[in-house]
């Protein structure tokens, strides 16, 4: 039995990490699917045979997995595929055609993977589980990669809103970090929007400089 989250999202946190979309219009399919899922763990937490239901489903649960079978009702399930694997979503395709033309186009992709059919159980669900643990790892090590950027950037930022308030208010380097300090405080805004606003004062400043 497929579970449905759309309204206790409290409920479908519990289980982040091991949700699955399936997605195909047959039902056989979907239901040999469920059984072996549930079997080892997972959670399916919707189905649907129909292209724009499935995307409305994935936007709105978020799974860890979308299994996409390419019979698919009201499009091209090759097109559905595609537009996940764009978004970054795990996309673990069932077809028969090894030389159907999703390979050109999603096969360098890290949230791509084929699985040709007919598969057996111990295939299917061994695809699934290192599928699932490589994705995951991979977003990982995004997410660590874009708070170090993000980091990097608002110490730049800071470093260069103090140099502009330095050389306007001839002071310190300290007394222009105690500056932004109180001055966010006064303001009640965080340092990072602060320190944004005083480098953008100074670029109009210049750029009205420039023009004039």
């Amino acid at each position: 039995m497929t579970m449905d989250f759309s309204t206790d999202k409290n409920n479908y946190d519990r289980y982040v990490g091991n949700s699955v979309v399936l997605v195909s219009n047959q039902e056989p399919l979907r239901k040999r699917m469920v059984f072996l899922l549930q079997g080892e763990g997972y959670l399916v937490v919707g189905e649907s045979g129909g292209a724009a239901e499935a995307v409305r489903m994935v936007r709105r649960l978020h799974p860890d997995l979308i299994i996409i079978d390419e019979s698919l009702n009201g499009s091209n399930a090759f097109d559905v595929a595609s537009i996940f694997v764009q978004e970054n979503v795990p996309v673990l395709y069932l077809c028969k055609d090894m030389d159907h033309m999703v390979f050109s186009k999603n096969k360098n992709s890290v949230y791509f993977q084929v699985l040709p059919k007919p598969f057996d159980s111990d295939t299917f669900l061994m695809n699934v589980t290192s599928f699932i643990k490589s994705t995951k790892y991979i977003q990982d090590l995004q997410g660590k990669l874009a708070y170090l950027n993000n980091k990097t950037m608002q110490e730049e930022n800071s470093n260069r809103a103090k140099e502009i308030l330095m050389v306007r208010h001839s002071i310190t380097e300290a007394e222009a970090h105690k500056y932004i300090q109180k001055e966010s405080m006064r303001q009640g805004k965080p340092i990072y929007r602060l320190v944004q606003e005083i480098i953008a004062a100074e670029n109009k400043g210049k750029n009205q400089t420039d023009n004039t």
